[in-house]
């Protein structure tokens, strides 16, 4: 049960890594261009799945997320 909300969470989910889901995700974006695909291919391998990518779903917080972003090249836009 999500707490939050009051809707049921399949456990099997949340068990499911970043890399995984991100993996299903882009096999879901057919309407990205090549040159697109790319792109996401390469910020999922090069920025995503090395610190990211093993943590499961469930595990996943936003300060998590927040501390990487921070690390991240370039500008806050990037």
């Amino acid at each position: 049960m999500d707490k939050a909300t009051g809707r049921y969470v399949d456990p099997a989910k949340s068990r499911t890594t970043v890399a995984s889901w991100m993996s299903r995700w882009l096999a879901t974006r057919p309407d990205l261009r090549a040159t697109t695909r790319t792109r996401v291919e390469g910020i999922i391998a090069n920025y995503i799945e090395p610190e990211l990518g093993r943590i499961p779903i469930g595990n996943l917080t936003r300060l998590r997320v927040q501390e990487w972003a921070a690390g991240l090249p370039g500008s806050p836009e990037t």
